[in-house]
């Protein structure tokens, strides 16, 4: 049910609220900020200072420990959240890029279909985009 998937992203971002921004970069830091995060833009400055570190040492601590850059975290996981309001939240692509922090839902569409293999429409999202 649509409802159901939006509650339990509420749900984990609220479970991570509560969590201050501490030194040193850990796996489940980072997975806690991106889970946090999968709704805003994508930003490298802002993870960088909030785990008050350079841009070049988070992403050479995120590969080591992920074997991906953050950037590719945070984008995987507003593709996998994107797919999923597609899929159960009965809302047009536009608002599945909005809700997943993409300003533009032609950029969102291409994005998806890259990460994905097939437009967003393709799994049931209303409307097209020009």
């Amino acid at each position: 049910r649509p409802v159901d998937a939006e509650l339990a992203k509420l749900l984990a971002i609220l479970d991570c609220a509560g969590i201050p921004p501490e030194h040193g970069l850990t796996l489940e830091r980072i997975r806690t900020y991106v889970r946090r995060r999968v709704s805003s833009p994508s930003d490298l400055g802002s993870m960088a200072a909030y785990f008050n570190v350079s841009k070049e040492y988070l992403c050479r601590r995120t590969r080591q420990l992920t074997g991906s850059s953050p950037m590719q975290l945070l984008n995987h996981e507003k593709m996998l959240w994107a797919r999923e309001l597609i899929e159960h939240g009965g809302i047009t692509v536009a608002e599945v890029a909005e809700r997943v922090g993409f300003a533009d839902a032609n950029y969102f569409s291409k994005a998806f279909k890259k990460h994905f293999g097939q437009p967003p429409t393709c799994l049931g999202g209303k409307g097209e985009l020009s």
